[in-house]
């Protein structure tokens, strides 16, 4: 995990990642320039999740000292392991959750 503050404006910085990313903005505003996609502003408390190998160009135009650019970077290994079912049982659970769209949680028969 890393946190990038940004002091001055800048252009075209690279961001690349070998690995899964994801990337919170804390404060302030980025232009993204992607190879795929349109340039887009990417603003504080937004999020954005980049694959293996995706590269982007950054443009931090209004970053200052009186008012920096924050941005929260997560590196997810493609080698961490997921979390596993501890017996037999747990996974069959697991298999037959039935998710209620409004809340997003396990419907009330499971419990």
């Amino acid at each position: 995990m890393s946190i990038y503050d940004t002091f001055e404006p800048a252009k075209q910085v690279l961001l690349k990642a070998d690995e899964i990313l994801y990337c919170g903005m804390i404060s302030g505003r980025k232009k993204l320039h992607g190879e795929n996609h349109p340039p887009v502003d990417f603003l504080s408390h937004e999020s954005f999740i980049m694959a293996p190998g995706e590269a982007v160009a950054i443009n931090f135009p209004e970053a200052s000292k009186t008012n920096p650019t924050s941005c929260l970077t997560l590196g997810i290994s493609k080698f961490e392991e997921l979390p596993k079912a501890e017996t037999v049982a747990d996974y069959e659970s697991m298999l037959s959750w039935n998710l209620d769209a409004e809340n997003l949680k396990p419907s009330a028969k499971e419990f």
